[in-house]
């Protein structure tokens, strides 16, 4: 698949949360844009971005929060983020 999948599921498994459920949805999307100015060729640009959404259903309801820090301590920040949300809206 790619590099970076056996540690993005290392760290999924660790996460702590005390929600019903919760999932992760990774996506890496990259791109090559081309153009022209006046009849002459710009350089290429070349995009590369990463990030997760963490999905979490508490109390029968689901909120989400996303991060581009995919590391333990980013990802673990962004599922309490999406807990916070969940817990306020079910309250």
């Amino acid at each position: 698949m790619f590099d970076f999948h056996p540690q993005l599921k290392q760290r999924f498994a660790a996460l702590r949360t005390r929600a019903e459920f919760f999932s992760l949805r990774y996506v890496r999307e990259s791109g090559q844009y081309l153009s022209v100015r006046k009849n002459v060729a710009e350089p290429p640009y070349f995009n590369h971005d990463q990030g997760a959404m963490l999905t979490v259903r508490l109390k029968g309801v689901e909120a989400y929060a996303a991060t581009n820090d995919l590391s333990q301590v980013g990802l673990q920040a962004a599922l309490e983020r999406a807990e916070a949300q969940a817990q306020l809206i079910a309250d």
